[in-house]
């Protein structure tokens, strides 16, 4: 039962969730990784969140993704 689990799409997606998550917080900046903070924001999307994880979920979810596109596009033109 034990090697069902383990070849399963449920255990894939959770074990390469994890690799990403550990990738992603060993590329942070020193000052950033020099302890564990109890929020993290996202000026975009003006959104506060409790933890690692969910603040890198947040980076990839679809309404950052949206925000941030709209974001560039009302920069670009003043830069212009």
């Amino acid at each position: 039962m034990a090697q069902q689990h383990y070849e399963g799409k449920k255990h894939w997606r959770n074990a390469a969730r994890r690799q990403l998550l550990e990738q992603l917080a060993d590329n942070l900046d020193s000052n950033q990784n020099t302890g564990l903070r109890s929020s993290y924001s996202c000026s975009v999307c003006d959104v506060i969140l409790n933890s690692i994880e969910q603040y890198y979920a947040h980076l990839k979810g679809s309404r950052h993704q949206n925000n941030l596109k709209q974001h560039q596009r009302c920069v670009e033109p003043a830069s212009l």
